[in-house]
């Protein structure tokens, strides 16, 4: 089960952005999601589960919602119910495995995904095949945008500064810390640069390594961040939104002058159906602001498709989730992964303030996994302890 862990997230890596192609008028990736869906039900056939009934639950609420915003803003709806559904069913996969994927295992996933992505960014850099934003370029590799792009890097590169703290650096972990690094400014998503400056910082809070190792992958990892700064391509953008009124009186704007402008003529809508929003997707759709463009902030997009009973649902969960890691971390042991992906949650979670985190599905399939592996060898844990003689309940 485990190569095709690692199958699933390479097809999903290759056709994302560049590489992508339509089947039967849909993207190659909706099908990889149809193929998680299909091998989740596959593996749960026939198999009494407690997931099988939350799952269903979840998911069939999600297609309900969806039907809803179809009625007014079509089909195109349930294009995000089966993303989501995907996420949940890959969870599923990799909590499921016989053995738990290891750090190590999961480390050189990261680092696998980011290399292969930032050798194909380096390509465009080379061949100048970038997208052209606001007087600057910038490159995404094989994924769809450079937002999705710098969320995977920083996403492998705090893998890396784990390995540091736990002084586990090899020089070959080095490499491709440095190679994920450039192609991390390449991208110029300064989102992408403050979601590794937060996920370092949440590491670095939850770490139980000594206090010098600790010290150490901190002032690593800021050192990089202020030579991140200083590229070219970054202090622009940078300076651009320092500049936002500016640029806003000379009938020009940036990203977050757009970004604020854009939440305006989405939260009337929230107003007007504030209980259960317009439905699950339909602002992915296209035709809710009539400009054809994502919301850029999931809490926004959460309040107006569904509502703030959908709202209520997913802060419970998120809750739940850092809750059950924190505990975890508290624990005696060895619990590395779920410090790592706590970290990696927190950042996602400021992420989706000015992005659509959940819509770039292989980072969420990366933070799947590494949830069910965390709470995959946390059960573990627990049905051994309660096997040893005096310890059983």
């Amino acid at each position: 089960m485990k190569p095709l862990i690692v199958l699933l997230l390479l097809m999903r890596l290759t056709f994302d952005g560049v590489y992508s192609f339509d089947i039967a008028g849909k993207p190659v990736n909706g099908w990889i999601s149809l193929t998680v869906i299909f091998l989740t039900a596959f593996s749960v056939f026939g198999r009494r589960t407690s997931f099988l009934g939350l799952a269903t639950l979840f998911s069939l609420s999600l297609v309900a919602s969806a039907f809803y915003g179809a009625n007014e803003w079509g089909m195109g709806t349930l294009d995000e119910a089966i993303r989501l559904i995907s996420v949940l069913c890959f969870f599923y996969l990799a909590f499921n495995l016989s053995s738990a994927l290891q750090l190590s295992q999961i480390r050189l996933i990261l680092l696998t995904l980011a290399v292969f992505c930032g050798a194909i960014e380096t390509y465009q850099i080379i061949a100048s095949q970038g997208l052209f934003v606001g007087s600057v370029w910038r490159f995404a590799g094989l994924m769809a945008h450079p937002n999705s792009a710098a969320l995977l890097y920083s996403i492998a590169l705090l893998s890396v500064v784990e390995a540091i703290a736990a002084r586990e650096l090899t020089k070959s972990l080095a490499f491709a810390g440095i190679f994920i690094l450039f192609a991390l400014t390449f991208t110029l998503s300064l989102s992408g640069i403050l979601t590794f400056a937060i996920s370092l910082f949440a590491l670095v809070v939850f770490s139980d390594v000594q206090r010098s190792s600790k010290v150490l992958a901190f002032l690593t990892a800021i050192i990089a961040l202020a030579g991140l700064l200083l590229v070219p391509g970054v202090a622009t953008r940078a300076n651009l939104y320092a500049n936002a009124s500016v640029y806003l009186a000379d009938d020009q704007t940036n990203s977050l002058v757009w970004r604020l402008s854009h939440w305006e003529k989405l939260l009337p809508f929230f107003y007007q159906h504030p209980f259960f929003g317009l439905g699950y997707g339909s602002t992915t759709t296209g035709y809710v602001t009539g400009d054809g463009l994502y919301p850029h902030n999931e809490y926004l997009r959460i309040l107006v498709e569904t509502g703030l009973v959908g709202f209520l649902l997913f802060v419970i969960l998120v809750l739940s989730l850092l809750r059950q890691l924190s505990r975890k971390i508290r624990n005696k042991g060895n619990h590395r992964i779920a410090r790592l992906s706590i970290a990696i949650l927190l950042g996602m979670l400021l992420n989706a303030i000015t992005e659509n985190t959940f819509t770039y599905t292989l980072p969420m399939f990366l933070l799947a996994a590494m949830l069910a592996s965390s709470l995959k060898s946390s059960e573990s844990g627990e049905l051994a302890m309660s096997r040893q003689p005096g310890l059983a309940l």
